[in-house]
């Protein structure tokens, strides 16, 4: 018989110990197995040749490296998915010499229309073949299905990326298209439908042959105002499942797009949000993923309409993302992708130099240090299993959060355990009896100074902090640490810098395995610029030495509280 183990928490607070005590089942299966590339990244159309060139001469050697950072983590095809507004009110032209033109203005900020060609599948397929390997999610236009030959898209896409296309994602945010004015106003789901099922049977019934004779089709990627629980009882997956691949979602948490917003930098510290957050069309979720349908969230980030100055470029949005992702891993969904859009949006990963300048060097911001802890939070071989371990128990005025990632076998993997604390002090302390008997843990740390921090920020010891080619460099803090476990009780103790989040892998084993493309030299300070121009990195090892160092112990005093 299976003993259920105790995992305890000691929270060092100035002035006091508390401790909170709650179950750790030695074994776990949510039925969604989720995989270390769940974490991917979603680009705007209209900016992609920003960031990947504009044929397969001029690919940035940055943005190899950037995805390489990704793909080496995860040790599988880095998910990537190529879209938005610009690609549904876009038009492809087959018979196009360049990746894009612009017709005419952007209708918004966040709406340019665009004639791409062929090209931009080329250039596709040369990053995927420089990383190692990409999933990729083509947009095909709902709003121009009548002007866009998607037919000729969807078969230049197969064949031009071959086994690099993942899916073909059908309309973007179609319940907004009526307010949007891109429909007239009594448009409906009905009328949803129709359009849906004359493209579906154009790609069944083309030239080319059965374009779907695989399934391929991603829909409906609603956002706001229909809800994926009454599509598919109006018949969505009956009418189409034959054809789909996924049921794609995107949202965002509040929106910009008026220069107002609702929720402010709290919000996104507050584990109990994101909770929530998890639970919007939770009623689709859980009947897709009961019928074995795979769902996405093919777009998300802190706030729609590219961000909000002073959250979305924050160590704060970094954490928030990593809290939402393991999240909705834990609630049923199969891969998540971040948004990042042309040079200067608040919420992008990472940004290109101004074209007008001579400098080769890109930027680095925040969020883009949220994927790679999840693509390690999620290496467990043949998959992960992931729960929410409800430290907070509903408190919004809690710090801290925790998942416990079991592995294909439901064997305990690794823990992911944030601390939201912003006073720089004094360290949250996690502390737990391993699960597997086992006499240490090894831990990585994702830590900034503070929570608005958007330069200085270190993940196991290493930084991309003043490096314009997206090669990591030592940042001299936070290294790596091997914890020992007391020896007759198995308590094991992680100290946590505020604010930071660290990894802990309850098999030392599967730590010293991880690898990724970095530089040899030391990280610049953040006020000096970095003259490496970005040419690939190496698979040179990031993580090659893994110090031991003494982690906050509080052994006594947890094993008092517990009884022990």
């Amino acid at each position: 018989m299976l003993l259920r183990r105790v995992l305890a928490i000691a929270i060092a607070i100035p002035g006091a110990l508390s401790a909170t005590s709650f179950s750790l089942q030695p074994s776990f299966n949510n039925d969604n197995l989720v995989f270390s590339n769940f974490f991917g990244v979603s680009i705007e159309l209209s900016v992609i040749n920003q960031l990947i060139g504009n044929d397969t001469s001029s690919i940035p050697p940055q943005i190899v490296n950037y995805f390489s950072n990704i793909r080496t983590q995860a040790g599988r095809p880095l998910r990537l998915r190529i879209g938005g507004n610009s690609m549904d009110s876009g038009t492809y032209d087959p018979t196009q010499q360049v990746m894009l033109t612009f017709p005419s203005a952007a209708l918004t900020p966040d709406d340019q229309p665009t004639t791409f060609g062929p090209v931009l599948f080329d250039v596709l397929k040369s990053v995927g073949d420089k990383i190692g390997g990409a999933q990729m999610l083509i947009g095909l236009s709902l709003i121009n299905f009548q002007i866009s030959p998607q037919p000729q898209l969807a078969h230049d896409a197969e064949e031009k990326l071959g086994s690099y296309l993942d899916g073909l994602l059908l309309g973007n945010e179609p319940d907004l298209y009526a307010s949007h004015g891109s429909r007239p106003s009594n448009w409906t789901q009905a009328d949803y439908f129709n359009e849906f099922g004359n493209v579906t049977n154009s790609l069944v019934n083309s030239s080319f042959g059965d374009l779907l004779q695989n399934p391929l089709l991603g829909g409906p990627t609603i956002c706001c105002s229909w809800n994926l629980i009454d599509l598919l009882n109006e018949g969505y997956d009956t009418d189409f499942g034959s054809h789909l691949k996924y049921l794609n979602l995107q949202h965002y948490p509040q929106d910009n797009c008026a220069g107002t917003h609702k929720f402010g930098l709290d919000y996104y510290v507050d584990h109990s949000q994101v909770v929530e957050l998890g639970q919007w069309q939770i009623d689709g979720v859980n009947t897709a993923h009961a019928d074995n349908k795979q769902i996405l969230m093919g777009e998300f980030n802190s706030a729609s309409c590219g961000g909000i100055e002073g959250i979305s470029d924050t160590f704060a949005a970094t954490m928030w993302a990593m809290d939402w992702v393991l999240q909705m891993a834990s609630v049923g969904y199969t891969g998540a992708y971040i948004h990042t859009r042309e040079a200067g949006v608040t919420y992008n990963l990472f940004n290109p130099p101004a074209a007008n300048s001579s400098s080769t060097n890109w930027t680095t911001l925040p969020t883009y240090y949220s994927l790679i802890p999840i693509s390690e939070a999620l290496g467990a071989s043949g998959g992960a299993f992931v729960t929410d371990l409800n430290l907070t128990d509903g408190n919004v005025n809690s710090t801290v959060a925790g998942y416990a990632i079991y592995d294909s076998t439901s064997q305990p993997y690794a823990l992911a355990l944030f601390n939201y604390a912003d006073d720089g002090s004094e360290p949250a302390s996690y502390s737990f009896q391993h699960p597997a008997g086992g006499q240490n843990v090894f831990v990585r740390y994702l830590t900034a100074t503070n929570l608005t921090e958007s330069v200085s920020i270190s993940w196991g010891g290493k930084t991309l902090a003043g490096q314009g080619n997206g090669l990591f460099v030592n940042s001299g803090t936070a290294p790596d640490q091997q914890s020992s476990c007391a020896v007759q009780t198995g308590i094991c103790t992680v100290g946590i810098p505020s604010p930071g989040f660290a990894l802990v892998w309850l098999n030392t084993s599967a730590a010293v395995s991880e690898s990724l493309p970095s530089a040899t030299s030391t990280a610049p300070s953040s006020a000096q610029t970095s003259a490496k121009g970005g040419s690939v990195g190496s698979a040179s090892r990031l993580f090659d030495t893994l110090p031991l160092a003494a982690t906050t112990c509080m052994f006594a005093a947890v094993i008092a509280l517990l009884g022990l």
